[in-house]
């Protein structure tokens, strides 16, 4: 066979290679998951773990007796999640969802929804919620809203089940980012009441990463391969070597 017919039968080959299909893989949260309060009075900020033998997250916006200059007292939940167990299955996030569990509440009904943020810097580790440092992510301006109403105020309450909201264009931004620096892997994710003017008092207690089992947060993510190239790139080499005759 003449070498143009080996390079035209190469690209006719490679135009029909299928597209590699998806993979699903599931990445549970790290253990090193926290919330971080704003209390009420004037005491300073606090970040803590999980709560109880369940690991309960607290996410609130309290009216009572706020911080000076605030609102409102509020406690912010912090997820983290270990982006490299993405990257033996490919570049490229073809669909992705963050879920968190919702028990039964031990401090009342909520009252208003419950959104989900996260932040635009990856980092090369966990911060553990002992950390000073894991104060700064109350209000960290890498964080912006991904996915309002995570949580729809339930009414009547719809508890112990699982709650999801599509993340995928704010993933493979952040799939991009460690790829590019495979040091940065780990992404944040923040749970918050919604903003209101109104008078607030709302609270969600969410399972940590801690908790476990079926109720541990997760990221559900469909990776796919790149396609495949090796004929394209020897017919690139064939018709090289075919000019240098």
């Amino acid at each position: 066979m003449h070498t143009r017919s080996i390079v035209l039968f190469l690209l006719a080959s490679a135009a029909v290679v299928p597209t590699a299909s998806a993979t699903v893989v599931v990445v549970n949260g790290d253990a090193a998951d926290y919330h971080i309060a704003l209390p009420e009075g004037n005491l300073p900020p606090t970040a803590s773990a999980g709560i109880g033998g369940s690991a309960r997250l607290g996410t609130f916006r309290e009216t009572r007796n706020p911080p000076v200059g605030r609102a409102d007292a509020e406690r912010r939940a912090i997820f983290q999640f270990d982006l490299a167990s993405l990257q033996p299955f490919g570049n490229t996030v073809a669909n992705a969802t963050f879920s968190v569990y919702l028990p039964a509440q031990a401090s009342g009904i909520p009252t208003h929804d419950l959104d989900l943020w996260a932040s635009s810097d990856n980092r090369a580790s966990a911060i553990n919620f002992s950390d000073a440092g894991a104060i700064a992510e109350f209000d960290a301006p890498s964080y912006t809203l991904v996915f309002p109403t995570l949580i729809p105020r339930p009414t009547p309450p719809d508890l112990d089940r699982r709650y999801s909201g599509d993340i995928t264009a704010f993933l493979q931004a952040r799939y991009n980012d460690f790829l590019a620096n495979p040091a940065e892997r780990y992404v944040f994710f923040r749970t918050q009441v919604e903003p209101s003017g109104a008078a607030v008092n709302s609270f969600y207690e969410l399972n940590a990463a801690e908790a476990g089992g079926t109720v541990m947060p997760l990221l559900t993510v469909d990776v796919v391969p790149a396609p495949a190239t090796g004929a394209l790139a020897l017919a690139a080499t064939l018709l090289a070597a075919r000019r240098r005759r």
